[in-house]
């Protein structure tokens, strides 16, 4: 048996007749899936035994940050 990590999984709920609208995608591996973050969404289990491997990137419009703090301090070689 594969192990699988754990991951956070969040519960939603959809309106009556939302479901039968959804959209399914098939990709393949190396493909990009771009999506909002308010778009519910699902994978099915993954049933190879190999892990699945994903990334997140997350575009924020800085006009609507009142503080910046970045989480990163910019390193330099400068004095």
């Amino acid at each position: 048996m594969v192990h699988q990590p754990a991951f956070m999984h969040i519960d939603t709920s959809v309106d009556d007749g939302d479901e039968e609208e959804a959209q399914p995608i098939e990709i393949e591996t190396g493909d990009v899936v771009a999506f909002s973050g308010d778009l519910v969404h699902r994978s099915l289990p993954n049933e190879s035994d190999k892990p699945r491997i994903t990334g997140v990137l997350r575009v924020i419009d800085m006009e609507n940050i009142e503080e910046y703090r970045p989480l990163y301090k910019a390193l330099s070689y400068e004095e």
